[in-house]
């Protein structure tokens, strides 16, 4: 659709890609782009759960089960309404026409901040791996919530 990434920021958290130029007005064209993250996902899943079940050497068949494994969470964990998920900009991009753009922006923002609560709920006690993810989706929705002017549109 002529969107060029002009970077793919890798964090300890993921990566986080950064067009050159604005993407397209089209609800369409905009899904589109933002699911081809979460579609690749799908694919090494199916892939390497199927490279699983064909190989006989059984480290190398624990191995594709891992990266299988390791995608399909990915790709459930892309898919939530949350910023700056892949889920949460397409879901933004739906509502955008619906309820204009600031609005579109607090219903994912305020969905993002139940989706860090879950991870929280998640994560407690021990795992604090998930502690860091909920930390940082707290902070991205927190902070695009406030862009917009909170829930009172800034009054």
């Amino acid at each position: 659709f002529g969107v060029a990434t002009r970077e793919i920021e890798l964090t300890g958290l993921g990566g986080i890609a950064r067009f050159a130029n604005s993407l397209p007005r089209s609800v369409f064209k905009r899904t589109v782009v933002y699911l081809a993250g979460p579609a690749v996902n799908l694919l090494l899943w199916l892939g390497f759960g199927e490279l699983a079940q064909l190989v006989q050497a059984p480290l190398v068949s624990l191995a594709a089960l891992v990266l299988a494994s390791a995608n399909f969470f990915l790709l459930v964990f892309n898919l939530l309404p949350a910023f700056p998920l892949d889920g949460g900009h397409t879901l933004e991009a739906w509502l955008g026409p619906v309820l204009g753009p600031a609005w579109s922006v607090r219903v994912v923002a305020c969905l993002g901040l139940l989706a860090a609560a879950g991870c929280v709920y998640l994560a407690l006690p021990r795992n604090f791996w998930m502690l860091l993810v909920a930390f940082f989706l707290a902070q991205v929705n927190w902070l695009a919530l406030q862009s917009v002017g909170g829930l009172s549109g800034g009054r």
